[in-house]
This record gives C-alpha cells, structure tokens and sequence, in this order.
C-alpha cells in the first residue's frame, strides 16, 4: 500500500510539474498577449490618430468645397443678374428702334401720300389747263373757221 502511495505520489508529484510547466506557459502567455496588446492598441491608438487626421483633412476639403461651391454659385447668380440685365437694356433698345422705325415709316408713308396728292392735284391741273387750252383751241379755230365762211 505504501508502494502504491508512494507511486501515486510520484504520479501526482509528476502531473503537479506538468501542471506548474503549463501554469508557467500560461503565464508566458498571458504577459505576451499583455505585450502583444499593448503593442496592438498602440497601433490601434496610431490607426485612430491617423483616421482622425484624415477626418479632418476631408472635413476642410469639404468645408473649402462648399465655400467654393458657394462662390460658383454666387458668381453663376451674378453673370445671371448681368445677362438679365444685358437683356433688358436690349429689349429697351429694340422697343426704341421698333417706335423710331414705325414712325419713320409713318412719316414716310405720309410724305409719300402728301407727294402722290400734290402730283395728283398738279396732274388734274395740268389736265384741266391742257383740256382749257385745247377748249380754247377749238374755239379759236372754229371762229377762224366762221370768220372764214364770212
């Protein structure tokens, strides 16, 4: 009995190694992971020290995107104004042209009439006075005519 004590304490004593050898390994282990994880949230750390660089870095692209935008814009809304306003200073000038073309021809078309109604009336005078004389013609060669026949 004491033999099979002694083995069985042998055995125990054994498997006590074994166990302190894998506590030892473990404990390797877990200080490795410590160092491991430091070093892990150190580039962790590093990673979100960077991201937030970069946030900010696309934050001031964004915000110099949207004031640019915003000058293209206001300058877009400025070229608009000026175009309208080019537009209108065009339609005035056309209005203008337009009346000064409709009274040219207004007072064209009345200097023309006024010149047709004097030739008329020079014409039906000059017909009136050719019809006289031609009157008077007649008239005169018929009392030359009867004078004659006397």
């Amino acid at each position: 009995e004491l033999k099979t004590l002694k083995d069985t304490n042998k055995g125990l004593e054994s498997e006590k190694k074994t166990l302190e050898d894998k506590v030892k390994i473990l404990e390797e282990s877990v200080e490795s992971l410590k160092n491991s994880s430091g070093e892990g949230a150190a580039k962790m750390q590093s990673q979100i020290v960077e991201l937030k660089q970069q946030s900010a870095q696309l934050k001031q692209q964004l915000e110099e995107g949207e004031k640019d935008a915003a000058e293209k814009e206001k300058k877009a809304e400025e070229k608009e104004e000026a175009a309208k306003q080019a537009i209108s200073t065009l339609e005035g000038k056309l209005k203008e042209a337009n009346e000064a073309f409709e009274a040219a021809t207004k007072d064209s078309k009345s200097m023309f009439e006024g010149k047709m109604k004097q030739l008329s009336e020079e014409h039906a005078v000059a017909v009136k006075n050719a019809e006289d004389k031609h009157a008077a013609d007649i008239q005169t060669k018929e009392e030359a005519m009867q004078k004659l026949r006397e």
